[in-house]
């Protein structure tokens, strides 16, 4: 078999998505070589030289159907096609056999797992310091290559031990695993797409994932429809627990799966008081003193806690030297039901006091930040 591009369908997926949103499925009958494409979409987008540009962004992704890739920009149709004609050119040089066919945003290879239900989330900050300056980021997720594998590791170890079929979610695409590409693609799709899952869907319909956010964000969600709210959060709260020492905050919450990204997280119902839009890239120089809002389960820091005001109707257990779980009395008011009844956060919020971020505050950290960049604040 040689190359077969199959252009008809690539323009007009590039025509349909204005040119953003195309993905590339290469199918081989043999062994897929991502080095092989890889290669050969490096040199296709070293070949625009015209002044316009097409573009394959991110790192290509092993599948059990092919490998997948995006199409991250495509400036003209005459870039397109000099594109193509690189793309095909590459392949052949590097030996490559199979069929390059493309897909929009909304005509995937395989159905998303979940169809918003309720279920648990528990959400990990990790260390700030381990985050690079913003001139030195090289990846979406803003963190040295170490601090992204271990993060990476510790997810696909969730993820993998149990029964079901795997995905992975990286940006608005969604593709099936095997078990043995779930390290590497995840590892991948953390550093080049805008959020990263692995989720692994059960015979039953119950499901668990890990999801990252940019700068140091990490989420995993659980719904189990046998065991409910209470295995759900024993699941996610171990797993909370189990990135203590590495992470500077924690919560769990009851929340609509699947969860897209961090933000999406803090600005789901009950809304925390500080969103004031852009929440993750505006505040992350606080999240190791301050909270979002308070939840009936959170990892916190000797840094929060000086910020609380009253926790003496909170189980308090020290998990190291630097942080505590601190939990509700009753967890069945917070985590059973599809939220915590109004009074309840607000009396929480009561006792957690200045911990919790204000709008205000959240508003003035944007001000700072395009300071801090040379933009003007806004009015």
């Amino acid at each position: 078999m040689d190359v077969s591009i199959n252009a008809t369908s690539i323009r007009r997926a590039a025509k349909k998505s204005e040119g953003h949103g195309v993905y590339l499925l290469f199918r081989s009958p043999g062994v897929q070589l991502i080095d092989q494409i890889s290669s050969a979409i490096e040199a296709s987008n070293a070949a625009q030289l015209d002044g316009t540009e097409t573009t394959m962004g991110d790192t290509p992704i092993s599948t059990r159907r092919g490998v997948v890739a995006w199409l991250s920009s495509c400036d003209s149709q005459k870039s397109l096609e000099a594109w193509l004609k690189a793309l095909r050119s590459g392949l052949e040089s590097t030996g490559w056999e199979g069929t390059v066919v493309a897909f929009t945003n909304d005509h995937t290879p395989y159905d998303a797992p979940g169809a918003h239900v309720h279920g648990m989330v528990a959400g990990i900050v990790r260390h700030e310091s381990e985050l690079l300056d913003a001139s030195d980021r090289g990846n979406r997720w803003g963190a040295p290559d170490l601090i992204i594998d271990d993060s990476v590791r510790r997810a696909a170890a969730a993820i993998l031990a149990g029964e079901g079929s795997l995905y992975l979610r990286a940006g608005t695409t969604q593709v099936i695993l095997h078990a043995e590409d779930a390290i590497r693609s995840l590892s991948a799709a953390v550093r080049t797409a805008p959020w990263a899952a692995l989720i692994r869907v059960e015979a039953g319909g119950g499901w668990i994932g890990a999801v990252f956010s940019p700068l140091g964000h990490v989420h995993f969600e659980r719904y189990d429809p046998v065991g409910g709210w209470r295995a759900e959060f024993d699941v996610v709260k171990k797993l909370m627990i189990d990135h203590a020492d590495v992470a500077e905050y924690g919560f769990v919450k009851r929340h609509w799966l699947p969860t897209v990204s961090w933000r999406d997280l803090i600005d789901g119902s009950p809304r925390a008081a500080s969103v004031h839009g852009g929440y993750t890239q505006l505040v992350r120089g606080l999240e190791s003193s301050r909270v979002p809002d308070a939840y009936g389960c959170q990892m916190l820091s000797s840094r929060h806690l000086a910020n609380a005001k009253d926790l003496r109707a909170w189980r308090s257990t020290a998990l190291n030297e630097e942080l505590s779980l601190v939990e509700a009395e009753d967890l069945v008011r917070w985590y059973d039901g599809e939220e915590p009844q109004r009074e309840v956060i607000e009396n929480a919020r009561a006792d957690f006091g200045e911990m919790i971020l204000t709008i205000e505050e959240v508003a003035a950290a944007g001000r700072h930040l395009l300071i801090t960049r040379g933009g003007s604040p806004p009015v």
